[in-house]
């Protein structure tokens, strides 16, 4: 099971989007927070929705030019290798809704403590 403390980065799908797209506006600032992250030993975790989310994100039609479907597949083995993967169980959803007690409930709120702590 994975389990989260302070050194945990949870990344989402737009984090991983910004950092591998050069024609997004937030680019280079993801890319900087990501990787003072990894400098800072923190863990980086994704879950296997936001594997799905980025694939699908990648492959359908955008205002960038969409990578090859073989070259989003490498680039999710490598998130795979690269990030801490959190599994989709009842413990996980558990620490997820224990992380949002005490939160409105609102997903902006949750966004904006996220991304507030996260750093990014």
């Amino acid at each position: 099971m994975v389990t989260m403390d302070a050194k945990t980065l949870c990344v989402g799908t737009n984090v991983l989007v910004y950092v591998n797209v050069i024609e997004t506006p937030f680019h280079e600032q993801r890319l900087a927070a990501i990787n003072a992250a990894h400098q800072a030993d923190r863990i980086l975790q994704i879950s296997r929705q936001i594997i799905r989310e980025y694939s699908v994100t990648m492959t359908r039609p955008q205002a960038f030019e969409n990578l090859p479907r073989t070259m989003v597949l490498e680039q999710v083995g490598q998130f795979i290798e690269r990030f801490q993967v959190a599994d989709d169980t009842d413990a996980v959803t558990g620490q997820l809704i224990e992380a949002n007690e005490g939160l409105q409930n609102r997903g902006q709120a949750r966004y904006q403590y996220r991304s507030h702590h996260a750093g990014l």
